[in-house]
């Protein structure tokens, strides 16, 4: 049996509107000051009625210990705080480029919230309640990327303070993260490797979601919150298969519902001096070792849970 609402959007392809479906938001995006301190505060709180996630999508934070991670926690006065693991007072580290990106909640039937709830096989609610700050689909295509390539290349208006890029690489020899300076730039190394400048190219597919003005479909499902805004529209491609999830090894990792996984870049861990970059594999998510020396002899993973949509939402296979 099938449970959802089945949506065919104009520009993408038709996904069920289920209680896997997975709405996006932009929290904070932006860019630490170089620091000796071992912690900073972003200034950010996370609103009511959403989960989040914190992405560092650029390399290991300082050049005294490779090993030391990023992590996130929520401070005593309630903003996201981000903090060095193995750091210290004295510790130096260089600007940091994060984004928290937020998930509604999922609530239970009687939670009384108001929006669309769809009752799953689990018995879960996904409620797009009156006023969510979701984002579209602004650009979805197949490109090749390298060393150098940014998201303005196949999307010029892209603004690395308000979009989220999702990749989908048809090479797993290779593993991207972003320059330092937080426009999303790319560095794509070679495996095993600490060699970007190489000059290859991988085919990829590459989603861009951000935040815009909507237009309500003259049929279709169209949802406004209670202030008047339009929120939700059928007709553009905003949700789909989604999962936040932490992965504890660089093993293969396979999901529930999500068929091919794209994602962010960020380091999924660090082990005997290779840095694991997360990357798809078909239908799992894997690490991509890169060589920087220095590191745990056992496999220490980034804690900070990581967002997954679903390629097969946006493009044919």
């Amino acid at each position: 049996m099938s449970y959802g609402i089945q949506i065919n959007p104009l520009n993408g392809n038709p996904y069920i509107f289920d209680e896997n479906t997975m709405f996006i938001s932009v929290g904070e995006i932006g860019v630490t000051p170089d620091s000796i301190s071992y912690s900073t505060n972003t200034g950010y709180k996370i609103p009511n009625g959403y989960d989040y996630s914190v992405i560092i999508p650029n390399s290991f934070p300082t050049e005294i210990n490779k090993s030391a991670m990023m992590k996130s926690r929520i401070g005593s006065d309630g903003n996201i705080e981000l903090y060095l693991e193995q750091g210290g007072g004295n510790t130096y580290y260089r600007s940091i480029f994060y984004m928290i990106l937020l998930i509604p909640r999922i609530y239970p039937v009687d939670s009384g919230m108001y929006g669309i709830g769809v009752l799953g096989e689990q018995n879960r609610y996904m409620t797009l309640s009156d006023g969510s700050y979701v984002t579209s689909c602004l650009y979805r295509g197949e490109t090749q990327i390298y060393t150098g390539w940014n998201p303005r290349n196949v999307f010029p208006s892209f603004n690395a303070s308000e979009h989220v890029c999702f990749y989908y690489l048809e090479n797993t020899n290779y593993a991207i993260l972003y320059v330092d300076s937080g426009d999303c730039t790319i560095r794509m190394f070679i495996r095993g490797t600490n060699n970007y400048n190489n000059g290859y190219r991988v085919n990829a597919k590459v989603v861009i979601l951000g935040k815009t003005a909507l237009q309500p479909d003259s049929y279709g499902l169209n949802i406004w919150a209670k202030n008047g805004d339009l929120v939700f529209t059928s007709g553009e491609i905003q949700a789909g298969t989604g999962e936040i999830k932490t992965i504890p090894t660089y093993n293969a990792t396979s999901f529930n519902n999500i068929k091919r996984p794209m994602f962010i870049p960020e380091t999924l861990g660090v082990q005997s001096g290779l840095t694991y970059q997360i990357c798809n594999d078909g239908s799992t998510i894997i690490g991509v070792p890169l060589s920087w020396g220095g590191g745990p002899a056992v496999f220490k993973a980034n804690e900070n849970p990581h967002i997954f949509i679903d390629a097969v939402n946006y493009f044919t296979f």
